[in-house]
Formats: structure tokens, sequence, C-alpha cells
């Protein structure tokens, strides 16, 4: 074998680049199953973003609507939930109306709900067919001068008309699901200033004649729990998740009360900012499969009928996506491994093997690190759990004795969680000579309730001391040069990114990526969905940019869409602006055309570019 060379940390050649980074952006999301067919949505950042609607059967994979459609709703503004198959018959909800259409192999798209006065005034998510043809149910948003509403809604199956209101009067709704018989409706709904894995509250209601509601009434769930994705059981038996033993268990209802299946220290649910997650799905003989995980690591389960343990299946899998369908005997899902980003598979769960519908993106095993998982102490003693990737080359090592730059990454969402995944945004770094670490601070999600509402009233605290201390558990493992230290995050992480900045003067400087600067500013602008939750993580008052724009002594990268509508580009600005007028150095990377993330590979791409120069630039380093 050839000799190694050595080169200093952080300036290695590498093949990973960031057109790679930026191609990387395609993604499928929102599998379903209808007969024996399987759908799912595919975004390509080569158009633009377009959500593709894209159909599988008899081992063959085509896009199912015409070119011009692109399936999403702005529901919540996350949206989800915008397309249900019934019989070959696709009822979805199109980007450029927000009406809802039907689509019938050989004939063109229409429309079913009414056009309305203002453009996108009326958006429909989370559709649902009723057995039966008779149509589909649906959470609609009304937005007009009154505010903006939401009701469950019956959308007629044939021709454009009024919906027929089911269900209003809550601030939000989510999930209708209707009994196999079409008898039966269970949804959920919550209120503010809650978040669905706050408090919800699961309702079931009879289905009149007319097609209307009798005797709606709250089975489960109020202040304190969270109950997520309700659904029916072949025969007929109404399933749930609920967190309240701490942990989203997966429970069944029924003669008035709730059992839990599986019941313990695992998590069967992710946090639903989009409509229409499904992490499990029962199997002909009644066994249940599902996504969960343990100690934070998803895994793939099954629950054999009448028995009330988890059986693991053995897949080389380590990261799932929040949906999971069923085909014939065989389990569909959307996974990745450490060496390849997700793909749509078929799962044999008896025998353990999987068949790949669609081409992940590969990176050879002689440049993938072995993830290696951390664990730090927080300052209120919880165990703060991260994933480490080493700097990695097949043909490149470090000087003797050097240790390596370290970019410390803070999830979206704050309800996020680390994806064990290839990952070629961390691969344009390992390859380079860089360490990555993710960080699962307070508030992530699958290490049970408690661990996210560690963050509750301590925003910017909590989550900045999770990542300090994970950063300087790899300095004193000699995995991190305590000199260069670099914070990234995105949306909520790049706030807890620029936050640990300005705690902490010894970092070497932070990136913040459609980043919340402005917590007060984001309290009063942001949508209606979130508009409740910087108050109950931040406390009263909410801080606001000036906290930041005054504390902050580091060099910042801030990369921002200018159409952005969750965090305007005005919040980067701002900080910007008041960094530079302290005379401390901060790049502003504006993208045209992107709003909050990224839809485009050659966004993704410049985004990578700017952060390899701002990497080199703040840590001394001479890219090869």
């Amino acid at each position: 074998m050839p000799e190694r060379r050595t080169l200093p940390y952080g300036s290695w050649p590498s093949p990973v680049t960031a057109e790679d980074v930026g191609r990387a952006a395609r993604s499928h999301e929102a599998l379903t199953a209808s007969d024996d067919r399987l759908y799912w949505i595919e975004e390509r950042p080569e158009e633009d973003g377009r959500a593709v609607l894209v159909g599988w059967h008899d081992g063959a994979c085509a896009d199912v609507l015409p070119p011009w459609t692109d399936v999403r709703n702005r529901v919540n503004e996350y949206g989800g939930g915008a397309y249900a198959v019934q019989r070959g018959t696709v009822f979805f909800s199109d980007a450029g109306d927000q009406r809802v259409h039907r689509w019938d192999p050989g004939a063109p798209p229409r429309a079913l709900t009414p056009n309305p006065g203002q453009p996108g005034s009326l958006r429909y998510a989370d559709l649902c067919p009723l057995p039966g043809a008779r149509g589909l149910v649906a959470v609609r948003e009304r937005h007009g001068r009154d505010g903006i509403h939401q009701d469950l809604v019956a959308i007629g199956a044939d021709e454009e008309a009024e919906p027929l209101v089911l269900f209003a009067g809550a601030d939000f709704c989510s999930s209708p699901r209707p009994s196999p018989d079409g008898r039966q409706l269970a949804w959920t709904t919550w209120n503010h200033p809650a978040m669905p894995w706050d408090a919800t509250t699961l309702w079931l209601a009879e289905v009149a004649a007319d097609g209307g509601l009798r005797d709606p009434r709250p089975i489960a769930g109020g202040p304190g729990e969270s109950v997520v994705q309700p659904s029916w059981s072949p025969d007929g038996v109404l399933h749930l998740i609920s967190d309240r033993s701490g942990w989203w268990n997966l429970h069944r209802w029924h003669d008035g009360r709730l059992d839990a299946l599986a019941p313990g220290a695992v998590e069967f649910a992710e946090p639903p900012w989009e409509f229409g997650y499904a992490s499990y799905a029962f199997l002909l003989d009644g066994t249940v499969a599902c996504v969960h995980r343990v100690e934070g690591v998803p895994r793939l389960g099954v629950i054999p009928a009448g028995d009330g343990t988890v059986r693991e299946v053995a897949l080389p899998f380590r990261s799932f996506k929040p949906f999971i369908a069923v085909v014939g005997d065989r389990v569909a899902v959307i996974a990745a491994t450490p060496s390849t980003t997700a793909a749509v598979a078929l799962v044999d769960v008896d025998r353990g093997s999987a068949e790949l519908l669609t081409e992940p993106d590969v990176l050879g095993l002689d440049l993938v690190p072995v993830l290696r998982p951390v664990r730090a102490t927080a300052a209120d003693g919880a165990t703060v759990h991260g994933w480490f990737r080493p700097p990695h080359h097949p043909d490149v090592e470090g000087p003797p004795g050097e240790t390596a730059p370290l970019v410390v990454r803070c999830p979206s969402g704050p309800t996020s969680q680390s994806r064990l995944r290839l990952d070629l945004a961390a691969a344009l770094l390992t390859t380079r000579g860089f360490g990555v670490v993710d960080v699962d601070y307070a508030g992530s999600s699958g290490y049970g309730r408690a661990f996210r509402e560690r963050l509750d009233g301590a925003w910017g605290v909590a989550d900045v001391e999770d990542c300090l201390a994970v950063a300087r558990a790899l300095i004193a493992q000699g995995l991190a040069d305590p000199r260069r230290v670099v914070l990234w995050g995105v949306s909520a992480g790049g706030f807890t990114a620029l936050a640990a900045l300005a705690a902490d003067p010894t970092l070497a400087g932070a990136v913040g990526v459609f980043a919340i600067t402005d917590l007060a500013a984001f309290a009063r602008s942001t949508h209606r969905f979130q508009s409740g939750q910087v108050g109950r993580l931040a406390g009263p008052p909410p801080r606001s940019n000036g906290d930041l724009g005054a504390r902050i002594t580091g060099p910042v990268l801030l990369v921002h869409g200018d159409r952005d509508e969750v965090v305007p580009l005005a919040q980067a600005r701002e900080l910007a602006d008041a960094l530079r007028e302290r005379g401390v150095h901060a790049d502003l990377l504006v993208l045209p055309g992107a709003g909050h993330g990224f839809a485009r590979s050659e966004d993704a791409a410049t985004a990578a570019r700017a952060e390899l120069s701002f990497y080199a630039r703040v840590l001394g380093l001479a890219p090869a």
C-alpha cells in the first residue's frame, strides 16, 4: 500500500466537493402505500426544489403527476400530508394555488376545492381518503382579515364544491383518520401557546349519515400530554402514540382505556413539525412495524400481535425518516446508513433483508469515518449525547502531536436529533482533516419528555452549555484542538451556535445558516404555528439581537435566503451590521430566491464553499 502523506489538519486534499453537497440536497418524504403500490414525495434541487410525486409498482419507479405539479402545501408554513391515493386516484395540494386537485390516470388534474378570492388564503393538509371512495378528510387553514383559523373538513371526490366543516374551535387540528368501516373519525387538536409535542387532545366521533360528525368527545391527551399519530388497525382498533409515561410510547385504545403496547424508555414518534408522519404501520397478521429510538439511536422493529415487546430487525440502516408503510408482507421505509444517503427500501422483517427502490448517494467506505458516540455531563447533571465524526482520509494523516479543528453542529428545531447517515456536508470537512460532532442538546427529541423540557425557559443557556460540554469532552480526549473550535447551526440551531460564541470568547467563530438571531423579533414576526414557542423556551421577556450583537467578539458567517418567511433576512442583516459597527468580523452571504432551507443544489454548494473559506480564514488554514 502507498505510504500515507502527513499534512496539517484542515488542509487535506479531498475528493468530496461543494457540488457533491449540493447534489445531495435531493430528499424523499411522505411515504405511503395504496393497494400494492408505493408513493412518496421526491424534492429535487435540480428543479428548484419541486416536490414530485413518485410511484413504485412491480419493480419500477415513475413520476405520477404532470411535470407542472409541485405537491406541497403551506399549512402551518411547514406543510405535510399534501397528497393521498385511493384506488389509483391521486388527491393532492399544489404549491401554485394551494387547492386540492384530483388526478385520474389518463386525465388532466381537476380542482375539488373552490378558488379563494385571495391566492393561497385557503390551504389544505393531512389529506386522508374516506372509505368507499366518498372523498377525503383534511385540515383546512383559512387566512382572512380576522386572522388565521383551522378546521377539519370533508372534501367531495368528484367535483368542485365547498367542503363540509366537520370540526372547528381549536387553534390547530391534525391527523384526521377514519376507521376502516368509515363509521368513526379520530383526530388531534391543540391550542396556543403549546406545540403539538407539548399538549394535544385526541378526539373521537361517530360519522353521521350526512357525512358530518356526531358526539365528538376527547378520549386522551390534555395538559402535559402529547398524543400524536392516531391510526386504525385493519380490524378497527384505534392506536396512538402518547408520552403520558414520559416517553412517546405506542398505545391501543379500547373499552374506554389506553393500553401501552411496548412500554419503556422508547420513543415511537418525532416532533410533528409537518403533517403526515407515520412511524408505525400494521401488517396483515396484526404485527405492528415501527420506527423508534432507544437512547436516541433509531431502529426498525416489529411488535408481534399479542406481544408486548419490540423485536429489532437487524439491518445496516442507522437512520430512518418518520414514515413507514406496508406492501403485502413487506415494510417500506426511508432509511440510510453511515455510508449512504436516504433511500426508499422494502424490508422483509422476517428475513432481515432489504431491497432499495431508489438510488442513494454513496461515499466509498475508505472515506467514511466511524461514527463515535460522545457523552458529556451538562451543568444540570443531565447526560448530553453527541455523535463524533473524526477526521478521516485513506491517504493522508495529521502531524504527530497535533489535534484537529472541530466543527460543533447544532441541529435545528430545536427539537431535532442527530441523523446517523452519510452526510456529505460533514464528509466535505472530515476528508479535509476536520472533526465534526453533532450534539443532541437540551430540547432534542429521542430521549423522552423530560429531556425536551430541559430547554423550557433556558433557550440560549442550556443548549449552549450542552454544546460546550460536548466540545470540552472531545478536547479532554485529545480529539480536538481547543484553540480551533467553531460552532455551526441551522435555524434554531443557528441561534445556539451564535449564543455559544457570545458565551465563550475562546471559540474560533460561528456559522449561522438561516439562523434566528433576534428572539424578540422572532417572537413578533414568526408564523402562527410557532408563535407560542419562543416565550416557552426563552422565558419572558425574549432576548433581542442586541444581546448577541453586543456580546459576540469572534468572527461570524451568516448564510440566509432573501425569501425566508420563517426567519426574515432582516435579522441576519441587523446582526451583521451590529457586529461590524463594533469591529467584529461578520460575513453575510445572501442567497437570492432562497427560503428557509436549501431547495436548490447551487444554494447548498455556494454555502458549502463559503463555509470552507470562512474556516480557512478564522482557523489559519492553508486549504489544498
